[in-house]
């Protein structure tokens, strides 16, 4: 039974930390392109 919850508790883990992965490297492509538009406006 032990092992079935460790093997849970690292599932949900590695999910948090994909999810979390995956957001940061859309949030950056975001930021990058704003800041892209900011600059081209400032000219």
């Amino acid at each position: 039974m032990e092992e079935g919850k460790l093997f849970v508790v690292i599932a949900v883990l590695s999910i948090i930390v994909i999810g979390l992965g995956v957001y940061l490297f859309f949030l950056d492509k975001r930021i990058t392109a704003l800041k892209k538009r900011f600059d081209q406006e400032k000219l």
